[in-house]
């Protein structure tokens, strides 16, 4: 079994929000398989890999690392009249208590009271979130099966980019409701990355406090500013930020 890292390793992903939609080249037809006849295929590339995840919780309970299935897909949408292609990682794992996870892979994962949440860097100053596109699993006790099962039968390629991708499918203000922006809290942000690839930000550290998500940030040269975000999970909006150890947000 791999263990998978969700951050640390994780490089920021640059999506797909403009007109010109960036998709992965078409994969090799070996080892495809189609299993959505809803609209939108979706074609899964090779067998699902047994990995593990660590999945954070706002009941202050230890990280739980769980055992979890991860497998790359192709999802077909239609955009602006024309189909195409997104590579996209799904990972499948059910919790102690019986919540399960299916969907994109995550930078991290947090266990609610109703279900579980993920969420990644978008771009190089938003935190995007996402929920599984499936809460319950027929039983509380579910097998990975059976998840697995669900996703094949249950999701279709425009459901599984629109999670994936920004849900650039969807209007202005049901995007704002799950993006996380921090650049507007930061002082010396956007001068140290604008223009400049070298200084993209990294989370290195995750961890969650009650309702609070913490993250600390680094770019990769000493002259990118540290930072650290206090991110309140319920709302998704950021409630303190300290940057080169002097506390930024709020002032």
């Amino acid at each position: 079994m791999k263990t998978r890292h969700t951050f640390g390793t994780l490089i920021l992903a640059t999506l797909l929000v403009v007109a010109g939609i960036e998709t992965s080249a078409e994969a090799p037809a070996q080892g495809r398989e189609e299993h959505s006849k809803n609209s939108g295929k979706i074609e899964r590339l090779g067998s699902w890999e047994e990995v593990t995840l660590e999945v954070h919780s706002m009941t202050n309970r230890p990280v739980e690392r769980v055992r979890a299935r991860a497998s790359r897909h192709i999802a077909r949408f239609t955009f602006r009249g024309e189909t195409k292609p997104a590579d996209v990682t799904v990972t499948v794992f059910a919790t102690k208590s019986g919540r399960v996870w299916v969907g994109p892979e995550q930078l991290f994962y947090i266990e609610t009271e109703s279900g579980i949440v993920g969420g990644k860097m978008w771009g190089e100053s938003k935190i995007l979130w996402c929920e599984s596109l499936i809460n319950k699993a027929e039983n509380q006790r579910s097998d990975l099966d059976s998840a697995v099962g669900r996703f094949e039968k249950e999701v279709s390629g425009p459901r599984l980019f629109d999670a994936y991708n920004g849900y650039a499918l969807r209007s202005d203000e049901e995007q704002i409701k799950l993006i996380t922006p921090f650049n507007r809290v930061l002082i010396n942000f956007l001068g140290s990355t604008s223009g400049n690839p070298e200084c993209e930000y990294k989370v290195r550290v995750v961890d969650v406090i009650g309702n609070t998500l913490c993250l600390d940030m680094k770019g990769p040269r000493k002259r990118c500013p540290a930072a650290t975000l206090w991110i309140d999970i319920k709302s998704r909006k950021v409630v303190k930020a300290v940057e080169n150890g002097k506390q930024v947000f709020p002032k």
